[in-house]
């Protein structure tokens, strides 16, 4: 097991983090109000490049905005959910296509989308 120690001056905190396999960590902060344990998944730092292209290839070859985008938030959501396609896609409704029209600011960009590719 790999240990990794950090500890912030400003906070009065010490962080230890412990790798419990292939990109899954186990972050214990310690301060003032005791000791916070986290699990964390890290995605590779390349990978995080695959939604914008496969959103870029996808819009030149099918010429379908919205499906690219659509296809682009899938692919971004299977990495955030561990790699689960299931839960990223159950994620992907609830998370990334019916909550940003309840923000104003974010239905305005999604309407703006929409009327630009014609849908």
């Amino acid at each position: 097991m790999d240990l990794k120690y950090g500890y912030a001056r400003e906070f009065e905190t010490e962080i230890i983090a412990e790798e419990l396999g292939t990109s899954h960590y186990n972050v214990c902060v310690s301060g003032c109000d005791g000791c916070e344990e986290v699990k964390l998944f890290a995605i590779p730092a390349p990978l995080t490049l695959l939604p914008p292209i496969l959103t870029v290839i996808l819009a030149i070859v099918t010429k379908q905005v919205l499906l690219s985008l659509s296809c682009g938030v899938f692919a971004a959501a299977v990495l955030a959910n561990s790699y689960n396609p299931v839960e990223a896609f159950i994620d992907t409704f609830d998370n990334y296509l019916v909550l940003p029209f309840l923000d104003p600011g974010k239905a305005g960009v999604i309407l703006f989308t929409c009327l630009m590719s014609g849908s």
